[in-house]
């Protein structure tokens, strides 16, 4: 705990300097200061988070199920971008022994010590729901004591908090970590209460309009998915193209039924082929990457250089023509995903894919590549597609006996210009959408950055300062510790 001779020697002065004792150095060079000052606003101080946080706690590492009868368990998953996300909640066994000292109260701060690099460091406050509630071990509780967990929140959000994290993550076993100890020596800067609760409340203006302007580009970008999903199903139901049959019966192989069912078997050259594994070596033939996935099409940019020769890979050397798909996922909305080899190439495909390979007599590729991503293919997929390990996987068998609908290839070009035509809108649609998105999240940084560099409100210099509020901490902490250990004293002189 900081000495009241250390205290002292941080307070600000009347005049916005700082003077400081010898013994304690220069200020950490981590806490921020206004852009183009040396110093903290007037009555702020430095200092750590384990000055403010009378409880820094790792969470339950017991097994946790979907029973809601039991007591509900936040996870690092439930924080999402600096809030609590209660969906998709676990549940731990009711009377499990360790939950009161586990319990949330309103206001802990929550900070997420393991996770990607990324990610690791997300923060969010409880604020009372649900109710009862506890917490996972890949979480730190943090219980604060006179400073608002909100700011607390919002500074290791910030991209001030943001570089303390990342000056001292370690990694283990792939993940990026920030043990408590390390937390508790971030250093921070405290402002007065009173101007701490003005802060905090522009924030929330501000972040409240944010939300509400992203919520509605979200909302378009669901509506345009809609809008894509819509098309693909009036164009394989013969819809889009009804005018253009109108207007070009002689292209129609039988103007009287100009659709027609068939198995993927029937639009096949021959069996389909899994790819081979290799391992890596440089200088030896191309394979594709799985990352070679893209749009519906395969990025021949994206290969390793495998552990064979020409004449070993010879047999899945990738041809025009050709659609290669995804033969397993995690997430069953991606297993299944391919794309169409565009060109000739001297690169194989490796065993993660299953190729295809289309009689371009029947087929069009564009045409198959938006047939394929269809929901009519989609749901065919996905209750076809078989979960071992947390991996979802496509078998050959099952899937050449998938269902498609088929026109002829005058109508399938016609179907893929106009798809072409409109799809084109809908990704400059995306594309400005996530560009607003992005923007938005800038400027909420930048909102951030301001806050804590004083920039943000307008100080009042009546305010008590924030080397009076930690300085009631110190006290009240005092306070708390021995009446702590008058009652452990008490209980020891009953013992006979």
């Amino acid at each position: 705990m900081t000495s009241p001779k250390a205290l002292k020697g941080r307070q600000t002065t009347a005049q916005g300097k700082e003077p400081r004792d010898a013994a304690l150095g220069p200020p950490p060079p981590q806490t921020p200061c206004p852009e183009g000052a040396t110093q903290m606003p007037l009555g702020w101080m430095a200092v750590s988070v384990g000055d403010l946080a009378s409880e820094v706690r790792y969470g339950s590492s017991a097994k946790t199920s979907s029973d809601d009868s039991g007591v509900p368990v936040l996870r690092m998953g439930n924080l999402v971008d600096g809030k609590l996300d209660l969906g998709n909640l676990k549940y731990l066994p009711s009377g499990h022994g360790e939950f009161p000292d586990l319990f949330l109260e309103h206001g802990d701060v929550l900070f997420n010590r393991t996770n990607s690099a990324e990610l690791v460091g997300k923060t969010a406050v409880y604020r009372g729901v649900p109710k009862p509630c506890s917490f996972a071990s890949y979480l730190i509780r943090l219980r604060l004591e006179g400073a608002m967990s909100e700011w607390l929140s919002y500074y290791l959000n910030s991209p001030f908090g943001r570089s303390q994290i990342n000056a001292v993550v370690s990694q283990q076993v792939g993940q990026a970590n920030v043990n408590g100890t390390k937390l508790k020596a971030f250093q921070i800067p405290l402002p007065p209460l009173a101007e701490q609760r003005r802060i905090v409340a522009k924030i929330e203006e501000l972040f409240s309009e944010l939300d509400a302007g992203e919520e509605s580009l979200r909302r378009a970008r669901r509506q345009l998915g809609v809008y894509r999903q819509s098309l693909l199903k009036q164009a394989f139901e013969g819809k889009l193209t009804e005018q253009w049959r109108k207007h070009n019966p002689h292209l129609l192989e039988d103007p009287d039924a100009p659709w027609h069912e068939v198995e993927v078997s029937e639009v096949l050259t021959s069996k389909p082929t899994n790819g081979r594994s290799v391992k890596d070596r440089t200088g030896g033939f191309k394979v594709l990457r799985l990352t070679a996935l893209r749009g519906g099409k395969i990025d021949l940019r994206e290969y390793k250089e495998g552990d064979w020769d020409a004449a070993a890979a010879a047999n899945h050397v990738v041809r025009k023509g050709d659609f290669l798909l995804s033969r397993g996922n995690g997430s069953i909305k991606l297993v299944g995903r391919g794309g169409v080899v565009m060109e000739n190439a001297d690169i194989a495909f490796p065993d993660t894919m299953i190729r295809l390979p289309l009689d371009l007599r029947l087929v069009d590729p564009s045409f198959f590549v938006y047939l394929w991503n269809s929901e009519q293919v989609r749901r065919q997929v996905e209750s076809s597609a078989r979960t071992t390990a947390g991996i979802y996987k496509i078998n050959q068998s099952l899937l050449t006996r998938y269902r498609l609908p088929l026109c002829s290839l005058p109508e399938q070009h016609e179907i893929v210009r106009l798809l072409d035509e409109q799809f084109t809108v809908i990704e400059q649609n995306e594309r400005e959408i996530a560009a607003a998105l992005k923007r938005s999240a800038a400027l909420r940084q930048s909102i951030l950055k301001k806050a804590f560099t004083g920039q943000l409100v307008p100080q009042d210099p009546t305010d008590e300062p924030a080397s009076a509020l930690l300085e009631r901490i110190r006290k009240e902490r005092d306070v708390a510790e021995s009446t702590s250990k008058k009652k452990i004293t008490r209980k020891k002189s009953l013992i006979p």
